[in-house]
């Protein structure tokens, strides 16, 4: 099995500087990147996440909580290239069915850690997959939807996507009505995310929701809540 070093090293070793040129400017310039893209990362990790992923099972069969490798991710999330977060979130995946309610603690530091889009959207629906296993953590959610942090806003406000009937309705309005006089792009762009999903669902919810809010909620958000209805 690769150790954590032999990866890094190996994903080293296949840098690729005009890809990774390509790559950062298509986030904005916000991290440095490797130039290795998904389909090449995953197969270069593949083994090690195997491994990784029995280790936690090993764990969770001797009841030696918590489960997953936390230190390991925080070690992933340290490093100075996007690629390495990339890992930390395919590992969180992998072993998404071992989070335990107090994990959330931990999958908030690094919503909040080098964010953007790409790494946020990833680790939220972590999050959903904990709130709806362990729903007295929809409280932190709700809290979560009044933040400075506007990562963790987002959060709040899309961690239900796919729930579809599982959908909780009152938080979900909850989390979007307090943030419906938002000027930020991402939590409107969040908000219309997650109606449009809903909409799947119950599309006249969805009409009726937005209608109620139509002076206070953004033409964005209102624009993707709405897209697929006619």
């Amino acid at each position: 099995m690769q150790n954590l070093d032999t990866l890094i090293s190996t994903l080293l070793d296949h840098e690729d500087l005009t890809v990774a040129k390509g790559m950062a400017a298509y986030q904005k310039n916000q991290f440095k990147f490797l130039g290795i893209k998904a389909p090449q990362r995953r197969e270069l990790s593949r083994a090690w996440l195997h491994q990784a992923k029995l280790e936690v099972r090993q764990r969770y069969q001797e009841q030696v909580s918590p489960y997953i490798d936390w230190p390991m991710v925080r070690d992933l999330w340290a490093l100075d290239f996007r690629e390495a977060q990339y890992i930390a979130a395919d590992y969180l995946k992998s072993v998404e069915n071992y989070l335990l309610e107090e994990d959330l603690d931990q999958l908030q530091q690094f919503i909040v850690a080098k964010s953007w889009w790409d790494s946020v959207d990833v680790l939220v629906k972590r999050v959903g997959t904990l709130v709806h296993k362990y729903p007295s953590l929809k409280s932190r959610v709700l809290a979560w939807s009044q933040a400075e942090n506007i990562w963790l806003v987002r959060t709040s406000i899309i961690h239900q996507l796919g729930l579809k009937e599982d959908t909780d309705l009152t938080l979900l309005s909850k989390v979007i009505d307090n943030n419906l006089e938002s000027q930020e792009f991402f939590i409107n762009k969040a908000i219309g995310w997650a109606l449009r999903e809903y909409a799947k669902t119950d599309p006249e919810w969805v009409k009726k929701f937005v209608q109620e809010r139509a002076l206070k909620m953004s033409l964005l958000s209102q624009r993707e809540a709405l897209k697929n209805l006619a």
